[in-house]
């Protein structure tokens, strides 16, 4: 499978390669994986005070505090998805986690019937998940917890991330935005950070759950 990849905020494609390369060894070499690095410059993210530094370029794909952001991010990725597509998948943390959720979540309403943008998607700690549709109609930004009329996304998608996460609280309201037959779910002992060699197990359980994904997408296909 083709992998569209979208790293966190204050971050960047080069270190979100780094940042997953066991865990992308570990799936297999069937797949292929493409980083797309935000646009708009960002201060680094905390977390990575280990592997770079502030002199460093770090990127965001919006600035979550200002919805017309959101908006350009959207249509960039439209953009991008059109010239560069299509990818069998989506492999995003944080802000490119919400960015992905947020977009196969405005498509999905928009046109329930349509063609998915992605068949499967492998996402990781999301924040910055906007209600798009409270945004494109008023610019109000708020969180994203349901779906409008009751709709669900049904794109086969595995969902990681910390217990110690700083924004584990919000996540839970997101998994219900999934079909739950489609839907996975793994839970590390960390922090805000992606499953490594470093947290015992994490590497393991995800790649467990990113196949189920995976292999209900390419049934999907076949069928």
């Amino acid at each position: 499978m083709r992998f569209l990849c979208l790293h966190g905020i204050g971050t960047s494609s080069r270190l979100f390669k780094m940042q997953t390369a066991a865990l992308r060894y570990q799936l297999g070499d069937e797949h292929t994986f493409e980083f797309v690095q935000g646009t708009v410059p960002w201060p680094m993210a905390p977390e990575l005070s280990a592997i770079s530094s502030t002199d460093d370029a770090h990127y965001a794909y919006f600035d979550p505090e200002h919805a017309p952001s959101y908006l350009t991010a959207f249509g960039m990725l439209d953009a991008f998805l059109a010239a560069e597509g299509p990818f069998d998948g989506v492999f995003a943390f944080s802000q490119g986690a919400g960015l992905a959720i947020m977009y196969m979540a405005n498509k999905k309403v928009k046109k329930a019937d349509a063609e998915p943008p992605f068949r499967c998607a492998v996402l990781f700690s999301p924040t910055a998940v906007g209600d798009p549709f409270r945004w494109f109609e008023t610019g109000e930004m708020r969180r994203l917890e349901e779906l409008p009329r009751g709709t669900l996304i049904d794109t086969p998608t595995a969902m990681v991330w910390g217990s110690r996460d700083d924004y584990a609280t919000q996540i839970p309201s997101l998994c219900d935005i999934f079909v739950e037959k489609t839907f996975w779910q793994y839970i590390f002992d960390g922090g805000h950070e992606l499953p490594s060699p470093s947290v015992e197990g994490s590497i393991v359980g995800t790649v467990k759950i990113a196949r189920r994904a995976v292999t209900q997408a390419t049934h999907r296909i076949i069928a």
